[in-house]
């Protein structure tokens, strides 16, 4: 199922919600229409027993003082080959799909986490986080293909104005 939700908001600090309240939606609406329980990798993949079952694509334009928000839901619905991802009919029987049901919870449920504050949406975040505990590889986009060019540290958190939180050697770093 792919469809993209449009939405507009008035402050930065809405817009920077948007991709992982997104998230946060679609793992609700999973547990609660079908029971499955999603982990979230920060900030809009969706992932169940190791693999991609949802993706979120948020892009955003500025227009006579509003941000207008393009919110692109990708969930997989039918197996494909790829040793990576899950789907849904993998998880559940098909027929049970109702994707009008899945849109028009996904609208309610995004608007009423859009009037959460950070603090709460990072704690909801945090009991659905798929990495936490995890030590992971940050590398410098203007090098990627250079190895030297990396930091590697344990995911320990995000902060309230959105970074990754990384334990390296004991200090605490902040990443965009």
């Amino acid at each position: 199922i792919l469809f993209t939700f449009l939405c507009k908001v008035e402050t930065e600090e809405d817009l920077r919600k948007t991709g992982v309240i997104s998230l946060l939606t679609m793992s609700k609406i999973l547990k609660e229409t079908y029971g499955i329980e999603m982990k979230g990798k920060w900030p809009n993949d969706g992932y169940i027993e190791n693999k991609k079952l949802v993706g979120i694509l948020v892009e955003v334009d500025w227009n006579n003082g509003m941000f207008y928000v393009n919110i692109g839901i990708g969930l997989n619905v039918e197996k494909k080959s790829l040793e990576t991802s899950i789907s849904l009919s993998e998880l559940i029987n098909e027929k049970d799909i109702d994707e009008i049901q899945l849109f028009e919870a996904f609208r309610k449920t995004f608007f009423e986490y859009l009037q959460l504050d950070v603090h709460s949406i990072l704690k909801m975040f945090n009991e659905i986080d798929f990495l936490k505990g995890k030590t992971v590889r940050l590398c410098n986009t203007h090098y990627e293909n250079d190895l030297s060019e990396h930091i590697e540290g344990i995911i320990i958190g995000y902060s309230e104005d959105w970074k990754v939180l990384l334990d390296v050697d004991g200090d605490i770093c902040e990443f965009d």
